[in-house]
This record gives structure tokens, sequence and C-alpha cells, in this order.
């Protein structure tokens, strides 16, 4: 099997092929496009802030409902001697959501930084070799074999 020969600088992964063994394939990664890695992470992180934050609300609509906020509350104002300790939820969310994209930003760049570090440790090294098997053998696993 041959592979089209690995170009440098063309702003995408490169994967070069290496001569597979009967049911394999394997290629090796020598470099990451450090913009996609940063598109791709910022994009991650920034969804997971938003599910955690979806899941926060529910879960403090739910905890409000069933009095257990009002609770704790009365149970903060007893153990520290509060005359008036309250909740407020939009400062809480407000801030949550704010730390979650200072995280988020935070995140990207190291993964930006451990991209560049690995492209550079690439050009030494040769990059990683992955292979690929096939359980089912050349046809798939539909393909009955005779």
């Amino acid at each position: 099997m041959a592979a089209a020969p690995a170009r440098r600088g063309e702003g995408r992964p490169v994967l070069t092929t290496v001569i597979p063994a009967r049911g394999q394939a394997g290629h090796v990664l020598r470099q990451l496009d450090v913009r996609s890695v940063a598109r791709f992470s910022l994009l991650f992180y920034l969804t997971m802030v938003a599910v955690f934050l979806v899941m926060a609300v529910v879960l403090y609509a739910l905890a409000a409902a069933a009095g257990l906020i009002t609770g704790f509350e009365r149970f903060i104002q007893s153990l520290f001697g509060f005359t008036y300790f309250r909740f407020a939820p939009v400062r809480l969310f407000l801030g949550v959501l704010i730390t979650g994209v200072a995280l988020s930003l935070l995140g990207t760049l190291f993964n930006v930084v451990a991209a560049v570090i690995y492209n550079l440790i690439s050009d030494v090294s040769g990059g990683i070799a992955v292979r690929i098997e096939d359980r089912h053998g050349p046809g798939g696993p539909l393909r009955p074999r005779v």
C-alpha cells in the first residue's frame, strides 16, 4: 500500500502510511495543526461549561423546590452565627460562568502548548506510530470466510 508523501506546512495533520502487515494498516502521526487543536479544545471546554451550568441550574431549581436551599441557608446562619444569610443565585451562576470560561481559555492554552511541544518533539523522534488492525479480515464482518 503506497501513500502520498507527507507534506509539511499545509496546516493540517500529516499522516504517513507504513507498509502494513496482512489485515493491518499502519500510520504515523507526524504533526498536529495547532489551530485545529485550539478550535476543538475551546469548543469542547465551552460545551462542558454550558452542560455543567445547565445541570447546576436544574439541580438548584429542584433543591429550591424541595426546600433544601432554605434549610441549608438556616444551617449556615446557625453554624456561623449570622443574622442573615441568603444565596444570590444570579451572582452564584454568573461566577460559575466566568470561572468556567476562564478555565476553558486556560485549558485551551495548555492544549495548544502541548500540540506545539508535540510538533517540536515529533520533528526529532519521527512521530507516533499507530497500527490499526482489522479483526474481521479483508472482507469485513458481514462477508463470510471461505
